[in-house]
């Protein structure tokens, strides 16, 4: 039987014809008839087939590729499904082709694999690509006309403005109705905020954090956003770099692309366009701040810009991230840095107390670098040692003792006693009376239960004695001097953070610096004295 894997993408709802559900049904139906099975399953939903920067392709591509899915035979319903652009098809087909895997179409048959077969199969992706080029030329030109035309293009409204519904100016009607379209509206509360933080962005020369926060002291409460959760400095960085506060919405200047991580999965990455695609249209109706504002707020957020601000392995390089609490909020301490003249520092902070003291006054840095090796300092002191040992063995031997032990024993001598008087009470019953046929059923399931509470009974007696401290000793030391060597000396910062994890329930600080842990192995609750003022 040959592997296969099956592949289906569709655009919108409107390709009733080429569903889902109708590309599934037709390739399993062509599946069974060529003797093939299909062992792994890829699609993607609402998504263009122009480019191969699709989750569910470039996932397929990556399993196949890593041999995670390993097969002979790629079953998709219409070439067009698989890729409309002719040059990325044919890239792809032979990337699949080298990995041994063939791409065939269940709906276009082709003649066979010479030389007219391929011309067919590339007579039939340029139709594809000039019925995709078509399509997304008109996608575009629909949405930018809807643009120019100063209706929202779709999604939430950015900070700032609301949502009204108006009759198209153009008279378009769908079924009678004319068609409603969204069109911009200053929301008066926010476009206050919003000015107030391009005054201080442009006034003080600070980064959108230190304008949070001194915006935040200058109402006495954080600066919700549009979820109930304080803007912070991203939020703010973002409103500062929107120039449609001063009146010009700019569409079409980023789009996506697709990339493989390490972990072999496929995500979606933020991609600048170039500046010739951007579109720009002006409405003083959307502008809440003046032209000379937008500019010196501009340089502001321009000059403190950082190039690796937000990117990077930063990210990943805080291992304790999402074990620590804080005591006075209940919030989560998170990693951050921040840069001198001539370094880079790096600490754990609250998450709620970076975004003002109105919603926690815990001013606690913990050095990243210092605070990270104390706690996997403990661990290896505290854990990882001949004492540990000992008390992971005697837990070992106890649960195995108590697993197999008299206990289980005597639950079962106890209910096969009771199914025993059940037999004898069923069996005094039918003596007295006349017709056995009533009690058949119950006594047969009664000795049905005998039977087994019997041999469950025969294969306790039977079990080997648990292991003893002795035995158990050596294998829990290598076991240990494992975990040992992967807190020393860790491959990356997942593999400590996953190995943190795994032996630290909860640490939590106060105001005023102590720092207790609970240890998941032996359930408990450490008071740790840590300097936090080490380098």
């Amino acid at each position: 039987m040959v592997q296969a894997a099956a592949y289906t993408r569709f655009s919108s709802d409107m390709q009733d014809g080429n569903s889902t559900d109708t590309q599934v049904r037709t390739i399993q139906e062509y599946a069974a008839s060529h003797d093939c099975n299909i062992v792994a399953h890829y699609k993607d939903e609402g998504t263009s087939g122009r480019s191969g920067d699709r989750v569910g392709f470039m996932q397929m591509i990556a399993d196949i590729k890593s041999g995670k899915t390993r097969i002979e035979v790629l079953l998709v319903y219409k070439f067009s499904r698989f890729m409309r652009n002719l040059e990325e098809s044919i890239v792809y087909k032979k990337k699949l082709e080298m990995l041994g895997v063939k791409v065939i179409s269940v709906t276009e048959p082709l003649p066979d694999e010479s030389a007219v077969g391929k011309l067919t199969e590339n007579i039939l992706g340029c139709i594809d690509q000039f019925y995709s080029d078509m399509l997304s030329g008109l996608c575009l030109e629909g949405q930018k006309q809807v643009v120019l035309n100063k209706y929202w293009p779709g999604g939430p409204p950015p900070f700032g403005y609301k949502l009204k519904k108006i009759g198209n100016a153009e008279g378009h009607s769908r079924k009678g109705q004319i068609v409603e379209r969204n069109v911009l509206e200053i929301n008066p509360d926010e476009a206050r905020i919003v000015k107030r933080l391009f005054e201080i962005s442009a006034q003080t020369g600070k980064g959108g954090h230190l304008v949070y926060l001194q915006l935040s002291q200058e109402l006495g409460c954080p600066v919700l956003g549009r979820h109930g959760k304080p803007l912070g400095g991203r939020g703010v960085n973002d409103i500062l770099r929107k120039k449609i506060y001063a009146g010009t919405f700019i569409y079409n200047s980023h789009g996506f692309r697709l990339v493989i991580g390490e972990d072999g999965k496929a995500r979606k990455q933020r991609i600048a366009k170039d500046q010739s695609e951007w579109i720009e249209v002006q409405d003083e109706n959307w502008r809440i701040i003046s032209d000379e504002l937008w500019i010196a707020a501009e340089a502001s957020r321009i000059a403190n810009q950082r190039a690796d601000f937000g990117f990077g392995d930063r990210k990943a390089s805080y291992p304790l991230t999402g074990l620590v609490t804080c005591e006075c909020c209940g919030g989560k301490f998170a990693g951050h840095w921040q840069r001198s003249k001539n370094s880079q520092y790096y600490y754990y902070r609250c998450r709620n107390a970076m975004n003002g003291e109105q919603l926690c006054g815990n001013r606690m840095k913990l050095p990243g670098d210092a605070f990270d090796s104390f706690i996997v300092q403990q661990i290896v002191n505290d854990l990882l040692n001949d004492s540990f040992v000992e008390s992971v063995a005697l837990e070992i031997v106890r649960t195995l003792k108590d697993d197999s032990g008299d206990q289980n024993r005597e639950d079962l001598e106890r209910k096969l006693a009771g199914v025993k008087l059940e037999i004898d009470r069923l069996i005094t019953l039918a003596k007295k009376v006349g017709d056995l046929d009533a009690l058949a059923t119950e006594l047969d399931r009664c000795r049905i239960n005998r039977k087994e509470l019997e041999a469950s009974l025969n294969r306790v007696a039977s079990q080997t004695t648990p292991p003893s401290i002795e035995e158990l000793r050596p294998q829990i030391q290598t076991a240990l001097r494992h975990a040992r060597s992967l807190f020393t000396s860790p491959a990356d910062v997942k593999t400590l953070r996953w190995e943190l994890s795994k032996w630290i329930e909860a640490i939590s600080i106060t105001a005023d610096g102590h720092i207790t842990v609970k240890w998941k192995p032996n359930g408990l609750t450490e008071l740790l004295d840590f300097d936090q003022h080490r380098n």
